[in-house]
């Protein structure tokens, strides 16, 4: 009879054990994964991958330096911050398994982000602002379509600019603004918009260039790296973001060229061209 009471002692002993290992496994599990979350979450983790310190070093010396980069790259909701998580997991898997090299990275914004409360979510009802002596309007540009197209806030304000974060440089305004110009189909011709008898004072001269237009010589004779090439696309310049096979074979379908690269992901012209 105490036999019986010592075994069935010891089996409820190991019943407990199993049970205490097990909720010590779970409650490491439980910690380690809020620890992970939390880890995740700051600016710092993105640069523990060696190639996303410019990225990094950019944004902390920009306006938006006290913003983790979660809340701009992701849209506000529970749904958002749960894909972020499982996003952040496959990246760090491409980092390790060397994957990442096939592309250049290459991050979104939404607009949800940036018109979230408390950041830009008035910026469309007070939306004129002084760019380079120009005012430009916020609303007219997100509630019309431009050229049949539904501008976003990176349409405008992306990195395109190694170092510069999420700056609007005055390219951006001319992939639509010439398009619209009389004088469009000759748009490398400087007289469209430069007059022929400006008088340019330097700091140690003066120079009339209608000395120049009258004897019939062009300007990048002086001006010599105005225009730069013929416009062409070599396919080794793909090479430098891209070595998916199925992305290359589209190198001849300019039209989506332009959509994916110019209007969707902001890439700068002479990047490519």
């Amino acid at each position: 009879m105490k036999f019986k009471k010592m075994l069935k002692f010891k089996k409820m002993n190991k019943k407990k054990k199993r049970r205490i290992i097990l909720l010590a496994i779970a409650g490491f599990v439980l910690i380690f994964m809020i620890a992970s979350v939390e880890l995740t979450s700051h600016s710092k983790f993105c640069a523990s991958c060696h190639y996303m310190k410019p990225f990094y070093r950019s944004w902390e010396t920009s306006s938006h330096k006290d913003v983790e980069c979660n809340t701009c790259h992701y849209a506000p909701g529970i749904r958002s911050k749960i894909r972020a998580k499982f996003e952040g997991i496959l990246q760090v898997g491409r980092y390790w398994s060397k994957l990442y090299l096939k592309s250049k990275p290459w991050a979104e914004i939404p607009d949800e982000s940036c018109l979230r409360e408390g950041c830009h979510d008035k910026r469309l009802l007070e939306g004129q602002v002084n760019f380079n002596k120009i005012v430009f309007d916020h609303k007219i540009h997100f509630t019309d379509l431009k050229r049949g197209k539904q501008l976003r806030c990176t349409s405008c304000h992306s990195q395109i600019v190694q170092g510069e974060h999420i700056t609007v440089t005055n390219s951006t305004c001319f992939i639509c603004h010439f398009k619209e110009s009389e004088h469009y189909p000759k748009i490398s011709e400087c007289t469209h918009c430069h007059e022929r008898s400006t008088l340019v004072s330097e700091e140690t001269s003066k120079y009339n260039h209608s000395i120049v237009f009258n004897s019939g010589f062009s300007c990048n004779k002086c001006h010599t790296h105005t225009i730069i090439g013929d416009g062409e696309v070599p396919r080794e310049n793909c090479y430098k973001c891209h070595w998916e096979t199925d992305r290359l074979n589209k190198y001849d379908e300019t039209d989506l060229m332009h959509s994916t690269h110019i209007y969707s992901h902001k890439i700068e012209c002479n990047q490519c061209h």
